[in-house]
């Protein structure tokens, strides 16, 4: 007995009956690549793969660096004796206040160990610092111009007392 097919089932299922055709034939197709590759291309890409990895290793070994640290060393002890030269002649230019209790090293050195003692002490220098200007304009003459003289910094009034500030019509 032949076993019959229902048309009204197949026209209702067409879709997913193709769709399981097309799966069936695109894995065909698939392994049918995977097996029959061509050997040559794949060498050539292995070949040329192990070609860009031996050119992208370093040629520097050991005794390339070696020349190099002595010369680094030796130009770093030619600054640094270049900069105690300079420093020589300079140490007396840069001083500290004499009651600052925290000599820094650097800008972003902390003046303190808590950040009250560090605003303090910041507070401190800023006070000391303007104190160095004190005086400064009886040591300075500025030259006068043509619209009045130069403002004295420390104290905000005109040095030469004419009234004016340098580029401005206001009064002192």
């Amino acid at each position: 007995m032949a076993a019959k097919v229902d048309k009204e089932a197949l026209k209702k299922n067409i879709f997913w009956i193709a769709l399981g055709g097309f799966f069936v034939l695109w894995l065909v197709a698939l392994l049918s690549v995977l097996v029959s590759g061509d050997q040559s291309k794949e060498k050539a890409w292995k070949d040329a793969v192990s070609g860009i990895d031996a050119a992208s290793k370093s040629p520097k070994n050991q005794s390339f660096y070696e020349p190099w640290d002595k010369y680094g060393e030796a130009a770093s002890s030619h600054k640094d004796k270049v900069w105690e030269a300079g420093w020589q002649q300079q140490k007396d230019i840069y001083t500290w206040p004499v009651g600052m209790e925290v000599l820094l090293k650097y800008p972003t050195d902390s003046f303190g160990t808590t950040p009250r003692d560090d605003l303090d002490r910041r507070s401190k220098f800023r006070d000391d610092y303007l104190t160095q200007f004190v005086g400064l304009d009886s040591v300075i003459n500025p030259p006068e111009t043509s619209v009045g003289s130069f403002p004295c910094a420390s104290s905000g009034r005109n040095l030469a007392g004419s009234g004016r500030f340098l580029g401005s019509s206001r009064n002192a």
